[in-house]
């Protein structure tokens, strides 16, 4: 590659939001290799074949961009003005026409001389006279998505508007709150069929309100596949629009009661010893799971059709309310039946056809009465949660799967031969590649970001905060080309101000509060518009934790979400008995000397934390844990963090982690049942002690910030 080609490269990857040179985890400066950026622009459509078509194709991309005219999302964050820049040649008339076609239908114009507009730049091309102006409309816009329509001359371009508050909704009341987490398949219980279903999730919440807690945090509950293939990570959903069915408590949908073909399978031996060994086992056995719950929820969806259910007015109001749930059921019936992943299936099938002689009608019926029982079922969860004050805290992840529902119905919109990742950092000096397709940012701009409009209005309607995972996806993602390694990824730029704009307003129409996971490499640039739209952030012990600095726990900052770890990292226990670093080892991420030197660092940590604390070696290992762990608890529960979020297995110091993340087959990840039933826990008067304390401090704090309120007002 000759120096001008080089630079051809250089611009346009520039033009297409690729970052050549960035800073990895480790703070080493890295360039990814040209092959590697090639092969990220041929993922964004970028008509190449090899590095001598890259100045050609440069030419190309600076006149589409330049007739592109205006940019294909534009934002209103007031509501009173809508800003818009324009780059186009003098129109000949001297004015511009712009029309605002609202939500509602209500239609606006408005006509400008061309020279109102603020000039930017004004530069020549081809012998044309091009200007890049800025207007701005004085408008009364109300919050939503809208229609743009720009006419200059003979020149006629559309744009989505999307009008939003500034900040994200934020509930005034709440301050000083604490809530648990636990993933809903971890959740057990003497009824459930061996893995916890929305019952049990209902239960969870109204014991945390009665010890005063105010919500409760679980893994996505999206649709997974769980037969063939079998993939139960929550971050790899078949869809995030949908609902994972083996969640669903079979003893509370509506027929239940009356149909005999499930009582008569309940009452069967086998069926019941079946249960009992998955009730058992310290696993998650998801194949034998769903097949089991399948089995009962087949017989219940088949009476529920041939007994006339599909007339019901709540069936037919919840298909109007989500009408892609029919091409969801079709797609899986599909995908039963063909037992093949959607890229393998016929040309007319894979690009979105579906033909009704191909899937068996009932495993449609299954999958329609699957998602409206379990919208019905997350809707009753809510409203018991409303009535004793205690919210759901739901999490949005950040990827799908790659041969999942959604990438298959907005093939579009994904990239191809990509994968979205990290790149190298002292866990995993090698990088990550995390397996799902990225999306397209100039192709879900040009749709304004439909697809992640249908997911948050989704799920911001059935949580009351809701974790973004990832949160520094808004901004950059990075992309790791199939065959390069995760090494040698390239950072791709999405339109952040666009993304947060989105969330923002669905955040405030759907009420519900957003939690950015900005952990790990996090620019400034997307901590500031975190805080600038009111996305709260979180704050994680064992990564505030370090040697050398005094104290070796970093206070929480105010308005925090606060917890000591995460799903992602060790339990407490696991942390403070350094079985992270074995682990780590086990995995070949250190060699004896890093063990020892972090083995070394752990135990200076240990005594840190304990003289921070105030605490002594107690007579055993144990008493000694449980202490730090009540004290640890205790601080974050005087602490400024707006909510306290407690890992409820760290309660009776569990060691084993529920994930350990850049393992698959290696480790039993999104299996592990909680070691103690819900029934357990519940009477367990340790755990009950640790959240009185927790509880009492948070009341406290609650308190102190009310009489400061109320002497700043006098």
């Amino acid at each position: 590659m000759n120096d001008a080609e080089r630079a051809c490269l250089s611009e346009l990857a520039g033009l297409y939001g690729l970052e050549t040179e960035f800073y990895d985890g480790l703070g080493i400066r890295r360039t990814p290799p040209p092959e590697a950026i090639l092969a990220v622009l041929k993922s964004l459509g970028v008509p190449l074949r090899d590095i001598e078509d890259v100045c050609p194709v440069l030419e190309d991309r600076r006149r589409e961009r330049l007739d592109r005219v205006i940019e294909p999302v534009l934002i209103s964050w007031d509501g009173k003005s809508l800003p818009m820049t324009v780059t186009a040649p003098e129109p000949t008339s001297g004015s511009i026409r712009v029309d605002l076609e609202l939500e509602s239908g209500e239609e606006l114009r408005q006509a400008l001389p061309w020279t109102n507009g603020q000039l930017q730049d004004q530069f020549d091309l081809d012998g044309t006279t091009f200007q890049r102006r800025t207007f701005h409309l004085e408008w009364e816009i109300p919050p939503g998505y809208h229609d743009v329509w720009l006419e200059i001359g003979p020149i006629q371009r559309r744009s989505t508007l999307i009008s939003t508050y500034p900040k994200a909704f934020s509930d005034p009341t709440s301050q000083s709150l604490w809530g648990l987490f636990l993933p809903l398949y971890a959740l057990h219980s003497k009824r459930s069929w061996g893995a916890g279903d929305i019952s049990d999730l209902e239960r969870l919440m109204t014991w945390t309100g009665e010890r005063g807690g105010r919500f409760v945090g679980v893994l996505p509950m999206f649709a997974s596949f769980l037969e063939s293939p079998c993939d139960p990570s929550p971050y790899t959903p078949v869809s995030r629009l949908f609902w994972n069915e083996l969640f669903i408590d079979p003893r509370r949908c509506r027929n239940w009661d009356h149909c005999p073909q499930v009582h008569d399978l309940l009452g069967n031996d086998a069926f019941q010893a079946a249960l009992e060994q998955q009730r058992q086992l310290p696993l998650v056995d998801y194949r034998e799971q769903i097949r089991l719950k399948r089995t009962a929820l087949e017989k219940l969806a088949e009476d529920f059709f041939s007994t006339g259910g599909a007339l019901s007015e709540s069936y037919n109001d919840y298909l109007r309310s989500h009408p892609a749930v029919l091409r969801y059921a079709g797609f899986r019936a599909v995908q039963e039946k063909l037992g093949k992943r959607w890229s393998e299936w016929p040309d007319y099938l894979k690009n979105g056809h579906l033909d009704p002689q191909i899937y068996d009608r009932r495993a449609v019926e299954y999958h329609l009465f699957c998602q409206w029982t379990a919208h019905e079922q997350i809707a009753h969860l809510l409203r018991s949660g409303e009535k004793t004050g205690v919210g759901l805290y739901m999490d949005l992840p950040l990827g799908v799967h790659p041969d999942g529902f959604d990438v298959w119905e907005n093939q579009d919109i994904f990239a191809h031969d990509i994968s979205g990742g990290a790149p190298p950092d002292g866990f995993f000096t090698a990088g990550q590649d995390w397996g799902f397709r990225p999306l397209l940012p100039e192709a879900s701009r040009q749709t304004g970001h439909r697809y992640l409009r249908s997911i948050l209005k989704f799920l911001l309607g059935s949580a009351n905060l809701l974790r973004v995972d990832h949160a520094m996806g808004f901004q950059r993602l990075y992309w790791v080309p199939r065959g390069f390694g995760a090494e040698n990824g390239v950072y791709v730029r999405y339109p952040m101000e666009e993304l947060f704009a989105t969330l923002v307003l669905e955040s405030q129409r759907r009420r519900c509060e957003i939690v950015g996971e900005d952990l790990g490499t996090v620019d400034p640039a997307l901590r500031h518009q975190m805080t600038e739209h009111a996305i709260n952030r979180m704050y994680v012990g064992l990564f505030e934790t370090a040697l050398h600095q005094d104290p070796p726990l970093r206070p929480v900052p105010s308005g925090m979400v606060a917890s000591i770890n995460t799903h992602d990292t060790p339990s407490f226990a696991a942390f403070w008995n350094g079985l992270d670093i074995e682990d780590r080892q086990q995995m070949g991420l250190l060699d004896e000397a890093g063990v020892a030197a972090e083995q070394e660092g752990r135990r200076q940590l240990r005594e840190a934390l304990l003289r921070y604390f105030q605490l002594e070696e107690l007579p055993t290992p144990e008493e000694t844990e449980r202490a730090v762990l009540q004290a640890w608890t205790a601080q974050l529960g005087r602490s400024e963090a707006k909510y306290v979020l407690v890992n409820l297995e760290d309660l009776w110091l569990e060691t084993k982690p529920q994930n350990v993340p850049g393992t698959s087959f290696e480790r039993p990840n999104w299996k592990r049942k909680a070691r103690l039933s819900q029934e357990a826990f519940e009477s367990d008067m340790i755990v009950k002690q640790i959240l009185e304390e927790l509880n009492r401090l948070r009341i406290e704090k609650n308190e102190a910030k009310s009489f400061s309120d109320l002497e700043n007002s006098d």
